[in-house]
């Protein structure tokens, strides 16, 4: 399943440069220092030079912990995600994760029992 996350248009209107969004995509995204993905557009945008755009995800980490546990950790300056698992990628059905994260130090953080087979983790917003 695809999820489109933004459709680069003429008519789409950005809060952050009061023009538009960009048109024609131009090459592929690539990776910053920051862990952000950013590209650029052929055309619009301001004066209609195009656009740079950045995709911010946060990276999901998944620890070991020593009694078959794993810990489940993303930062929190990326909020509003949630955590969902499946045991079977191929009919995949995604159900949130328990339980509720916390936080420690610049972290959200999910302990879960790793023992009953695989587990497929990933953040929706």
């Amino acid at each position: 399943m695809l999820t489109t996350l933004h459709a680069f248009s003429q008519f789409a209107l950005t809060q952050s440069n009061f023009g538009y969004g960009g048109e024609s995509p131009l090459a592929g995204l690539s990776l910053g220092r920051d862990g952000c993905f950013y590209g650029t557009t052929l055309s619009y945008g301001a004066n209609t030079n195009g656009t740079i755009f950045s995709l911010i995800y946060p990276g999901l980490a998944v620890t070991e912990l020593p009694g078959n546990k794993v810990l489940v950790s993303w930062p929190t300056n990326q909020d509003g995600f949630t955590l969902q698992v499946t045991t079977n990628l191929t009919a995949a059905t995604w159900l949130t994760a328990s339980p509720t994260p916390t936080t420690l130090n610049d972290q959200f953080v999910v302990t879960n029992n790793a023992s009953g087979g695989a587990r497929f983790y990933r953040l929706k917003k």
